[in-house]
């Protein structure tokens, strides 16, 4: 369904420095769009890619064109979320889709202390989910263990993968993600 690669500050370097270079106030939870680090960031993810074709056969497989057609990356965009904020079940035009979480201010454990009310084998806050059908018709969540373990890992998988953020509460400080979708180049 998805694979992931975790890399390093030095790896990461020019998306951090643009991402740093952005001020967050006022840009809660929206897509600002990232310029400068997009070759970087291409260079990274297309082994990727190659790595979930040949594992999934996607998106190989996808015969859409007469003749073979390669990817591009065309939309890229950091993410600053707050406590409490959450984005919907969705999913993403084009072929590709991928996260990269740079940081994230919260542990599981610190997100299930804080809602002691929830069971902890129920508890999501803060986590990034796929959302499918099962067997029987019902919609499964499957949360991913997004926590501050995470932080320089990315995540990629089909762009039409329903996936949703839940809201984290255990601390103040903003959660920040860089993400994007690769398109059939035409």
């Amino acid at each position: 369904m998805y694979i992931t690669q975790q890399y390093n500050y030095t790896q990461l370097e020019p998306v951090i420095r643009e991402v740093d270079s952005i001020d967050s106030t006022g840009y809660r939870n929206q897509r600002i769009p990232l310029v400068d680090s997009v070759d970087h960031l291409d260079s990274l993810i297309r082994p990727l890619i190659w790595a979930y074709d040949q594992q999934y056969g996607y998106p190989g497989s996808v015969k859409l064109f007469k003749d073979p057609r390669g990817l591009r990356l065309e939309d890229c965009w950091v993410n600053f979320v707050g406590p409490g904020e959450a984005t919907p079940i969705h999913n993403h035009g084009g072929v590709m889709s991928w996260c990269l979480w740079l940081r994230v201010p919260y542990t599981r454990q610190e997100e299930i202390a804080a809602r002691p009310w929830v069971p902890a084998a129920n508890n999501i806050n803060g986590e990034f989910a796929f959302h499918t059908v099962g067997d029987q018709g019902r919609i499964q969540t499957i949360p991913l263990g997004v926590d501050r373990s995470w932080e320089r890992t990315l995540a990629i998988w089909p762009a039409h993968t329903y996936h949703s953020v839940f809201p984290f509460h255990s601390t103040d400080q903003l959660r920040v993600s860089v993400a994007g979708n690769y398109w059939f180049d035409v």
